[in-house]
């Protein structure tokens, strides 16, 4: 990974958040990279850090997707909150792209505008999520985001739409899920972002059909399994 940042383990909820990662690579969504590490400064023994990847191209290729725009709402969504005010979970903002001097040749320019004019689109309803997004893997996020309680992940200033160039459609990538119990499901939220989604029919149809294959016990147990070695043997374990 190019970029990272190194946080407190319990900012991201501990081990729920690895566990939400490595639930998108069994699935193949696209996902940041997300672990834990022993972490000393200046010879200091500073203890187990979470170490969260930065949006890159990189984690694209990682899940054997091609290199494609990332998007992220501009920061004027968090400078209003921190004014006090109330803003609608998908509001007016511009839509920016991580790395943006990595965009600057014409096909690239191309891709980054259809991106934003799809996610445009898409959130003044004019596109359905259908016509906007690969369904195949935004209900299997939806699903898993209901299984492991990532609400934060999709707040509107949290996810990260990713552009893919082959498939002219959006896929929302695992980010900051900061799990925690869920009082509604995906397609039940409030949040404007959940409810654009929601109003597309075809949509529910596969997100119910993906919760009941992902919430199954069988499905759990296969997952598990697969983890197994690799949740033993993390250092956050043995502290």
């Amino acid at each position: 990974m190019r970029e990272f940042s190194i946080e407190k383990p319990v900012t991201r909820r501990y081990l729920t958040e690895w566990v939400f990662h490595r639930l998108l690579t069994y699935e193949t969504i696209p996902h940041l990279q997300f672990s834990f590490a022993s972490v000393e400064v200046n010879g200091r023994d500073m203890g187990i850090y979470a170490i969260e990847e930065a949006p890159d191209d990189r984690l694209l290729d990682a899940e054997g997707y091609p290199a494609g725009p990332i998007f992220h709402m501009n920061d004027e969504i968090w400078q209003a909150r921190a004014a006090g005010y109330t803003i609608n979970d998908t509001p007016t903002v511009p839509i920016q792209q991580y790395n943006p001097e990595r965009y600057n040749s014409s096909d690239r320019e191309l891709q980054v505008r259809k991106g934003q004019d799809l996610f445009e689109a898409f959130r003044d309803g004019t596109l359905s999520a259908t016509e906007a997004f690969d369904t195949r893997t935004l209900t299997t996020f939806m699903a898993l985001s209901d299984l492991t309680g990532n609400r934060n992940g999709n707040y509107a200033s949290n996810i990260r739409p990713y552009f893919n160039p082959v498939t002219g459609k959006l896929e929302l990538i695992g980010n900051d899920a900061k799990t925690e119990p869920l009082k509604n499901i995906f397609y039940l939220d409030n949040r404007q972002f959940n409810q654009l989604i929601s109003k597309d029919p075809g949509v529910v149809q596969l997100y119910v059909h993906e919760l009941e294959r992902v919430s199954s016990p069988e499905y759990l147990d296969h997952f598990f399994s697969v983890i197994e070695t690799e949740f033993r043997t993390k250092p956050f374990l043995h502290v």
